[in-house]
């Protein structure tokens, strides 16, 4: 069910300072457009929006959106990654077992680039 809050409503729900909005993601725009007059400044608005397989299969239709999720999938593994790195080299005292933790981090981290990889070129090849 569906609550659309108008008035004294929304005026309340915005002066809270969090605003989570659930609502279809195309309603978005309208909704956004809606309450951002009324926000106050330093305001924290997020949304549970529904990103169900159709949207999906939308937006992988672009070559862009294709290139983008798996740029922002490699750059996700790579940060992971670099903080483990960082948490390996700070707390392995032994250079051969850090050595190992290390080859281990990049072997997982290849699978799973290779995981995300192969499942953005499925959406390719269709």
């Amino acid at each position: 069910m569906s609550r659309v809050l108008r008035g004294e409503s929304l005026d309340r729900v915005v002066a809270a300072g969090l605003v989570v909005v659930a609502t279809p993601i195309v309603a978005m725009r309208s909704v956004f457009s809606e309450i951002a007059p009324r926000l106050q400044q330093g305001a924290v608005v997020t949304d549970v929006a529904s990103t169900d397989a159709a949207f999906i299969a939308r937006r992988w239709g672009s070559a862009l959106w294709l290139a983008w999720d798996w740029l922002m999938l490699t750059s996700a593994i790579a940060h992971g990654a670099a903080g483990i790195w960082i948490a390996i080299d700070d707390y392995t005292a032994s250079g051969a077992r850090r050595r190992a933790l290390q080859r281990l981090l990049v072997a997982v981290s290849a699978v799973l680039l290779a995981l995300g990889t192969a499942t953005i070129s499925a959406a390719i090849l269709g």
